[in-house]
């Protein structure tokens, strides 16, 4: 386990298999296997991705057998690459006993994965900057999964770039003007007019003027359901983790709020004062520790 902090005033501490929360864990085992490519496609895809290996394979053969050149090296050479990956993604099918997941979106087709994997490693090689990345690769991957290419999106989820979001500062926990997220994953409500309604009431109330932590106008009422955000590897990685950790501990003091307005609401419509005693707010703190326990984790 490994833990940074900033000011002394928050420590951010990685999860690891032994001290993730249990309500967690199949999530935390789900992301394991993606980061080892198992179980990651339907079964189904196997044959999709067979017929576009043997596809490939055909161009490679043509190809050789049309030509000597020496340029054509190149060409063959990324055709038997892309041969190879075929192969490799084969192996992240899901055994054809294996439940569907019922996740929201949709499963690009090879060709948009294709096409991701190029931009991908054009931009890596190129070593562009962390904005680049997320613009070519990750949200325009998101926007594949949340949105059909000729009619749009395809459910309630999607996601959006949130660079130029901040931190409130009612709910940051240190004072800091960073950017901490690059996009985020979120739930819109705009076709439930009973939920919408009850979003923008809590808004109104919400010293963000939102449904979340932040003021971000673009999720200003659809909740936040997973923050993303990129850096390249070893030293900005700690960065990142420190920057998601802030995020997230300003997430909580938002919720810790929310809960505590409820619950004072509650206690007004029961006729009850206000806790103002030292021994009433120690005891509503406890109420609402014990209302948050409920959520299990922040993703």
């Amino acid at each position: 386990m490994m833990s940074l902090s900033l000011d002394d005033t928050i420590v951010y501490t990685e999860l690891v298999i032994d001290t993730v929360p249990v309500a967690a864990k199949e999530l935390y085992e789900t992301l394991e296997d993606f980061a080892e490519n198992k179980n990651i496609l339907p079964h189904s895809f196997q044959q999709a991705i067979s017929q576009q290996q043997a596809n490939t394979q055909q161009r490679a053969t043509t190809l050789q057998q049309a030509t000597a050149l020496q340029q054509a090296d190149a060409q063959l050479q990324k055709l038997q690459n892309k041969v190879d990956v075929y192969e490799k993604l084969k192996s992240c099918c899901r055994p054809e006993s294996a439940p569907d997941d019922n996740l929201p979106g949709r499963i690009p087709s090879l060709n948009e994965i294709d096409e991701i994997v190029r931009k991908a490693i054009q931009v890596g090689t190129r070593g562009d900057n962390e904005s680049r990345w997320n613009g070519a690769v990750n949200l325009r991957l998101l926007d594949m999964i949340f949105e059909d290419p000729f009619t749009g999106p395809i459910g309630e989820f999607g996601a959006t770039d949130c660079t130029s979001a901040q931190l409130h500062k009612e709910f940051r926990p240190v004072a800091t003007t960073a950017r901490m997220i690059d996009d985020c994953i979120f739930r819109s409500f705009v076709d439930d007019e009973e939920w919408t309604s009850a979003i923008k009431k809590f808004a109104h109330i919400n010293p963000t003027q939102s449904i979340n932590h932040t003021d971000f106008v673009s999720i200003q009422y659809d909740p936040l359901l997973l923050s993303i955000e990129t850096k390249k590897p070893a030293a900005e990685l700690e960065k990142a983790k420190l920057q998601i950790g802030i995020w997230h501990a300003a997430q909580w003091n938002f919720l810790e709020w929310a809960v505590g307005e409820k619950l004072l609401q509650q206690r007004i419509a029961q006729g009850l004062d206000e806790p103002t005693t030292a021994q009433d707010q120690e005891d509503f703190k406890k109420e609402k520790l014990a209302a948050l326990s409920a959520l299990a984790f922040i993703p």
